[in-house]
């Protein structure tokens, strides 16, 4: 037994706490294609070939071929229309994203970029994967480990020597199996052993997700309807555009008020020095252009002695 295999069975032996073990309910059935919550939108995602020439030491071109994540989105609000509800317009331009996010997908296929969905099988449940070789259902869960402290050897030189947070990630192999039943059965009763809780995110339609405007507005922060969480958008005192989002708990006017005071702050204190940066460098371009007028004095004077 390796040490993998110690380690996987020594997390099935001991007592776990609870955790969550989720996946969308909102599914396409289809490899490669997702759903995106956060811009509301079907996702095709697939990787594209990359080449690129890079000179050896014969000074002969060389070409060597890579490859890309790419995604290509359909969002719903591209598909709606006017002549019905806002109900019934949103589920109309849901499938129609959805269809044309399959229809990308056989563009794909005929350029050989994906392969046909005939010779892929997909299951809902996290952890059950179908191997087109050997014709079979591989069961592999994977569960993170409590976060322990390591020291940094390779940063030795650095300030105060900081320690970082490794994660170890146990993976609990299954076996293979022919009926899909079969896999996604011994895969749940892995689950169960391991302390993992499954849970269906429902997906519901945008409108009829709530929407927050806060009491006294700040500029670069809004409510994102999609996630149900405060954006904070804003550039820091390095001049680097920045992004953080805040969830509440709850729905609640306490709670999103206090959020949204959470965000607020958040993007105060990204934007600590940055006036004081703006006057320094202020007082240098002033310096510098002084300096400039009183080179051009004396050159002009030189120039006048010398006639």
């Amino acid at each position: 037994m390796g040490a993998g295999d110690a380690m996987a069975m020594n997390a099935l032996n001991q007592p776990h706490g609870r955790a969550l073990w989720s996946n969308l309910g909102k599914q396409s059935g289809i490899p490669n294609v997702r759903w995106d919550q956060v811009t509301s939108s079907w996702v095709v995602d697939y990787q594209e070939k990359v080449f690129s020439s890079a000179k050896t030491t014969s000074k002969s071109s060389k070409s060597s071929k890579s490859s890309k994540p790419v995604r290509r989105l359909f969002p719903v609000k591209r598909y709606m229309k006017h002549q019905h509800g806002q109900r019934q317009r949103e589920v109309l331009a849901d499938a129609a994203a959805l269809e044309a996010a399959k229809a990308y997908r056989m563009e794909l296929v005929k350029k050989g970029l994906l392969k046909d969905v005939s010779e892929r099988r997909s299951s809902p449940v996290p952890g059950v994967l179908w191997m087109a070789d050997r014709k079979r259902w591989r069961v592999t869960i994977q569960k993170k480990a409590e976060k322990t402290q390591k020291n940094d050897k390779t940063h030795k030189t650095m300030k105060n020597k900081k320690n970082t947070l490794k994660t170890n990630i146990i993976k609990i192999n299954g076996g293979c199996f022919k009926d899909q039943a079969a896999a996604e059965a011994k895969a749940l009763s892995i689950a169960k052993q391991l302390g993992l809780q499954r849970q269906v995110k429902s997906v519901r339609l945008l409108s009829e997700l709530p929407v927050v405007h806060p009491k006294v507005p700040c500029l670069g922060v809004k409510w994102n309807q999609a996630e149900q969480k405060w954006r904070i958008q804003c550039r820091n005192a390095q001049g680097t555009v920045v992004n953080f989002r805040v969830t509440p708990k709850n729905h609640s006017e306490t709670e999103l008020e206090r959020s949204f005071q959470e965000a607020v702050a958040w993007k105060k204190k990204q934007q600590q020095g940055k006036s004081g940066k703006s006057k320094a460098k202020a007082k240098v371009m002033k310096v510098a252009k002084v300096a400039k007028v009183a080179k051009a004095k004396v050159k002009k004077g030189k120039a006048g002695r010398r006639t």
